[in-house]
């Protein structure tokens, strides 16, 4: 494709042309409109010609076409006028437009329809049909074509490579928002409708979308980007009903915004957010569709006029309802704004991680030039991460509003670590103190798996309070949307839920306000560890001194080291040693800097101090802006002496007695007899209500290692003795035994009712481990006896053994010693009911 470009904007296809692809089955539309010079020296769209088509506005077209290889050809070539009356020849490739499916032809973006058709005829001035004989899905061929001309001239689908060198911007001579009297009325209409006043580069980012300029604002996670979505809807809907306000404003009847969001819990998060406002909002995502179908109502036709702020996540972008109604006139009308939030992702999700956000740019294309665009994010780097994002979303220099504000973060204190578990690891002793830490605390995992076996083994460090007590939860993907849904609500309001441990899919907008510290394993990037961290004490009024804590693994820290040892390495993304670990290298340079926080302003383009807001700013007034410290207190300018004072390791816990001991053989006698009760419970079942249930659901596996880790403290033999002595009667012995059992019922309440018959095992099982401890008693008994005969035989050879005798002394069974040997003649007897032995 050949595209050309002038001093006054950038020229597309077809002389200045903007292509533009219709939707109907057989005809693919390319259009030819023009950009003129503006007022004041700007460029402004000048609006499409007053044809429909380009064989109206070009004089001459043809092109290439044919056949090679068994494959076609089809390069259109046109000469057509721009609004200056002269005259621009370009070419464009209508593989890149055209789809075959299934024999027939119809457009689609990258369509490659050649690949699988060969071209019959040739495009020349006066014929607009395409000829091709098409493979069919069933191996056949059919024959017939498309025609160029469109039906319609409006924005349908094509490649983003195609608008993005468009000259999109439709600056407005007047600045009639963006005046004093602009920011004035704003100022006047918010107040009246929210709780708080606007700062002012809330405004000015409201403003500048009012005058019909695209915004792209990054600033500090919690300072309110999505403020500028719900404020600007607010406005647009309080003119139109009091066209008095602003009498010259021109905005779309019942307006409505489209909000990409990158995960299902941010949509939620925002929904609430504005409809708390005062605003319609829906969120619009695989979930809500399949719960709208389950329903029987129509979703999409619901947000095609009823909803003002449309939530949609990426992978719904490419899915029929969407494009059906993209289709719809009335939709398109009346959409004034597209919105990106988290749009940094674009430079790392969309490129393999989740493909979905490349439709991203493409939905741009779908709408007129009139519609204003809005990027949102905390974390876009200067240069090229800056740079690609404005490309790919057709944002040029000069031609769009950018507000960049601090995204620091002065009162969180920054500190990273090494991890010496790696990610096959079961056992993570680093992150006991986790336990014990005041406030809530979020732990982000690289995977769900390294996730999950975190859980497992804080679980297993303190079971009663962190799973029975529910203070450990996980959220990722995997889970229900029950659950999830249950945790955030949890995290919004109950102390209780003290450790969730989440993926990426917590990690964007979501807005928890008292977290009081964050830990961050293994982080992608610095885009990926500043997105995690910004979770962190979001209300300065419910944390004080929060804390985002990084742990990277030996081997990357070894990477970053290798990265900026080598000072001619060009920053080419992530780099691996040969062990696999990856490094980014702005991470690797904020990791191994003197100073974090100073890194991370370089990197960020952070400005020292950003402007104040004025007097008129009451949120300003009511709560002033943060300071920054006198010094700072990043791991790199005050290593963690002092914080390692207060998380101490927790000291390892003295072995417990020999003759309470669970060896490994014990431990399997145990499950295999729990497990027998398990099914016994199964089978007395109701088959009615039950039947449907397997087996595990009456004793999970999980409850059964739990109940052996706490057999020889908590189910002790003094504890079931306290059980048989606390009544005379069945009714009270059962309530003693469910009392007892309590921390393990809580989540098991079918259990309830087996109390008394469980406790009945249990004390089955300590008469049996008694027995087994017994037998390895008297088998070391007997080793003994009979090393002492042979030391009586064979005099010279006691002397050798002898240190073998002690050693089996202490090592006999389970290592129990002091058992007199046979030879002593002392008797041994079995107290089974209260469990002894006595000598």
């Amino acid at each position: 494709m050949v595209f050309t470009s002038s001093k006054l904007g950038i020229f597309i296809v077809l002389g200045a042309v903007l292509l533009t692809l219709t939707s109907s089955t057989n005809a693919v539309a390319i259009t030819n409109s023009t950009i003129g010079p503006g007022g004041n020296g700007t460029t402004k769209a000048a609006g499409p010609l007053a044809v429909s088509g380009f064989a109206q506005t070009c004089s001459w077209w043809g092109g290439t076409y044919g056949n090679a290889g068994g494959k076609g050809i089809a390069i259109l070539q046109a000469t057509c006028r721009t609004t200056s009356g002269a005259s621009k020849t370009t070419s464009i490739d209508l593989a890149g437009c055209i789809a075959n499916d299934n024999g027939i032809l119809h457009c689609r973006v990258s369509g490659g329809f050649t690949g699988s058709c060969t071209v019959s005829n040739s495009l020349a001035t006066g014929n607009t049909f395409l000829q091709t004989t098409c493979m069919t899905s069933s191996g056949g061929l059919s024959r017939g074509g498309i025609d160029v001309i469109p039906h319609h001239l409006q924005f349908t689908r094509f490649p983003h490579h195609l608008w993005q060198f468009m000259d999109v911007s439709d600056t407005q001579e007047l600045s009639q928002f963006r005046s004093t009297d602009g920011w004035k009325l704003c100022r006047q209409i918010l107040l009246g409708l929210l709780p708080f006043g606007p700062h002012d580069y809330q405004v000015d980012g409201v403003a500048h979308l009012l005058d019909g300029i695209h915004v792209l604002a990054v600033s500090a996670t919690g300072s309110g980007k999505t403020a500028y979505i719900y404020m600007l809807v607010h406005i647009l809907l309080k003119i139109l009903k009091d066209p008095s306000l602003c009498p010259s404003a021109v905005f779309p009847r019942n307006p409505a915004i489209i909000v990409v969001c990158p995960t299902t819990a941010l949509e939620e998060n925002m929904e609430m957010k504005i409809r708390g406002f005062g605003l319609t909002a829906k969120a619009v995502n695989s979930i809500t569709v399949s719960e709208a179908e389950r329903a029987g109502t129509q979703l999409w036709r619901a947000v095609e006029w009823d909803i003002s702020v449309i939530l949609i996540s990426p992978e719904m972008l490419s899915t029929p309802g969407f494009q059906r109604l993209l289709d719809v006139k009335r939709f398109t009308d009346r959409v004034y704004a597209l919105v990106v939030d988290e749009i940094h992702l674009l430079n790392t999700w969309g490129t393999g991680f989740r493909p979905e956000f490349r439709q991203i740019g493409f939905l741009r294309a779908r709408f007129p030039t009139k519609t204003v665009f809005l990027g949102l994010t905390a974390t876009l780097r200067k240069g090229k991460h800056t740079d690609a994002v404005c490309k790919f979303m057709g944002l040029h220099e000069g031609k769009y509003h950018f507000i960049r504000r601090s995204n620091a973060r002065p009162d969180v204190q920054l500190i990273f670590r090494t991890l010496h578990a790696h990610k096959a690891s079961e056992r993570f002793p680093e992150l006991d103190w986790v336990l014990r830490v005041k406030g809530k605390v979020l732990i982000f995992c690289a995977s769900i798996r390294f996730g999950f076996r975190l859980a497992v083994y804080l679980w297993h460090l303190d079971p009663q309070s962190a799973i029975l007590h529910n203070t450990i939860r996980l959220f990722n993907s995997l889970n229900s949307d029950n659950y999830n849904s249950t945790t955030l609500k949890l995290l919004e309001g109950n102390q209780a839920s003290k450790i969730t441990i989440a993926t990426d899919k917590l990690s964007v907008g979501v807005d928890i306000a008292d977290f009081q510290t964050v830990v961050i394993i293994d982080p992608r990037d610095l885009d990926d560890l500043w997105q995690k961290g910004g979770r962190v004490g979001r209300d300065r009024t419910k944390v004080k001194d929060a804390q985002m804590i990084t742990y990277l693994t030996s081997a990357r820290m070894k990477a970053a080291r290798a990265m900026l040892q080598d000072k001619g390495l060009a920053d080419k993304g992530p780099s691996s040693t040969g062990s696999g670990a990856e490094m980014e290298r702005g991470l690797a340079e904020v990791v191994l800097a003197k100073c974090h926080v100073a890194e991370i302003n370089r990197q960020y383009d952070n400005p020292l101090d950003d402007p104040p807001c004025s007097a008129e700013c009451t949120s300003c007034s009511n709560s002033p802006p943060m300071q920054h410290p006198l010094s700072c207190n990043c791991s790199g300018c005050d290593p963690e002496l002092q914080v390692n004072s207060v998380i101490t390791p927790k000291p390892r816990q003295k072995p417990l007695p020999l003759n309470i001991r669970v060896t490994k053989e014990m431990r399997q006698a145990g499950k295999d007899r729990l497990i027998r009760f398990r099914e016994q419970i199964w089978e007395d079942a109701d088959e009615l209500t039950m039947g449907f249930l397997p087996a595990e659901y009456f004793l999970p596996d999980s409850m059964i290692e739990i109940l052996l880790d706490q057999f020889p403290l908590l189910l002790s033999k003094e504890a079931l003795s306290h059980i048989l002595a606390a009544g005379e009667t069945q009714e009270s012995t059962t309530s003693a035994a469910r009392e007892l059992l309590k921390p393990f019922l809580k989540d098991h309440t079918h259990l309830t009712a087996h109390a008394l018959a469980l406790l009945e095992v249990v004390s089955e099982l300590h008469t049996r481990f008694d027995g087994m401890r017994l037998q390895k008693r008297l088998e070391a008994n007997e080793r003994r006896g009979k090393k002492a005969t042979e030391a009586a035989v064979n005099p010279l050879d006691s002397s050798e053994e002898s240190e073998d005798d002690g050693a089996s002394s202490n090592d006999a069974g389970d290592g129990v010693s002091g058992l007199p040997s046979r030879s002593t003649g002392l008797k041994i007897r079995i107290d089974l009911r209260n469990r002894r032995i006595i000598n």
